[in-house]
Formats: C-alpha cells, structure tokens, sequence
C-alpha cells in the first residue's frame, strides 16, 4: 500500500514531536519537560502539538506502529508450517521500526521510571496481542480462543526480549536480535514437546 505524500508529512511530524518529547526528557528529566518546550524544539506550534498527541506522555510513546497489513494478509492466508509463517510476520513489523533503536531506547527507560508512560505502552501491547489474535482466528479457526491468546501473548512477549535486547547493545542488529530470541522460544517449545512426566 502506497503512503501518501501528505500521510508522510504526518509521520514525520508526530516522530519530530516524539524525539522532542524523548530529547528534552533526558536532558532535563521528563516531569521539568512541558508541551511548549517540546513544541519548540520539534519546530512546531503548541496547537500542532496537541493535534497529534493529548499530552507530552502520549507524545513520548508516539504512534507504535502495528501489524504490517502486507505480512497479516500473508500470515493470515499462510500455508506453511505456523512457526515459519508467524517469524515471518514478526520479522516484518520489526522491520518498521529498525532505524528507530534510539526512540525505542528511551522510550523503555522512560516507561522505567513514569507510571503513566508505561501504562500507554502496556495498552499498545495489549492492542497488539489482540491484533495478532485476531489474525490467528483467520489463520486457526477451528483452535480455541484462549490457545490463540496464550500463542499471541507468548510470540509478542519473546518479540519484547529481543527489542530489549536490541536496544541494549551497541553491536546487535534488531534482526538478529529477533533471530536469537526466536531459536530460544523454540527451542523451549521443543523441551515442553519432549517432557514426559515420571
């Protein structure tokens, strides 16, 4: 799907506000950041400001970016083994956000330490869960609803790590953070497959 020159202005504006938001919270502590100063320094007004975001909280989250609907269509009408075809998806939504390690960088930090920071990207999350478990029920239909929130939750958590682990390292790409993250969860998938109990 082809983005219109006026939607990558909007894009380029709310990220401008967001690594305002993000900058100005960690050169002078995000509670002395106001929404005037982050207008300022993302070369905006303060009402521009207030049409993309309601609060500098929201600014510093910005807009996370969803399932790519190129790759969900793909998963969703998938006819290869599951695995393969949800790395596959993941690895396209990681693919949007691979030049942006410094906003995910201070975004985790910032949720660290703000309450309210942290409860606005623990709802994307769930709001991700939920877009992956709806494309499980295209790809699943038959399976049951909990199996398919268990297997959304468990594949966007493991997604988290690699992220975490991303952000946290000078030398890994996101990819390959991803692809080690991966080969861990299955191969914990194959140890519970191979337990017998007694």
């Amino acid at each position: 799907m082809k983005i219109s020159l006026r939607e990558k202005r909007r894009r380029q504006t709310a990220l401008d506000i967001q690594r305002a938001t993000l900058d100005l919270a960690r050169e002078y502590g995000f509670d002395q950041v106001t929404t005037d100063a982050i207008a300022e320094r993302a070369g905006v007004s303060t009402r521009t400001f207030f049409n993309y975001y309601t609060n500098k909280e929201a600014a510093s989250v910005g807009h996370p970016l969803g399932l790519p609907e190129e790759a969900k269509r793909a998963f969703e009408a998938g006819n290869r083994l599951l695995s393969e075809d949800l790395r596959n998806l993941m690895a396209a939504h990681l693919e949007q956000i691979e030049d942006m390690q410094d906003i995910m960088q201070d975004m985790i930090r910032l949720a660290r330490d703000h309450d309210r920071v942290k409860r606005l990207l623990d709802q994307f999350l769930a709001g991700l869960v939920e877009e992956l478990k709806a494309s499980l029920a295209l790809r699943m239909p038959d399976a049951p609803d909990d199996l398919r929130r268990v297997l959304a939750d468990w594949v966007l958590t493991g997604l988290g790590h690699a992220i975490t682990d991303w952000v946290g390292s000078d030398h890994m790409s996101l990819q390959a953070a991803f692809k080690r993250e991966w080969e861990v969860q299955s191969r914990v998938a194959e140890i519970l497959l191979e337990s017998r109990d007694g």
